[in-house]
């Protein structure tokens, strides 16, 4: 039996630092493809273009999935 894992990040108004941390994330799933299936971003009412740049990547990568919480 093989295991999956679903990542879940949080995150609010980190426009400057989201996509240093979503090219991390495929690093570690393009090295166990296998195991990590979902990458989910949860977006705690961000002010900035947070949510814009996740939908982005949503768009660009299946493997991608956003929350937008508001507040």
């Amino acid at each position: 039996m093989s295991s999956s894992v679903s990542l879940v990040i949080p995150g609010r108004n980190c426009e400057r630092t989201i996509d240093r941390c979503l090219s991390a994330v495929v690093a570690i799933q393009e090295s166990c493809p296998d195991v990590l299936r979902e990458i989910l971003f949860v977006d705690d009412g961000s002010r900035d273009t947070t949510w814009r740049q996740l939908r982005d990547q949503n768009d660009a990568d299946e493997r991608f999935r956003g929350i937008s919480l508001s507040r």
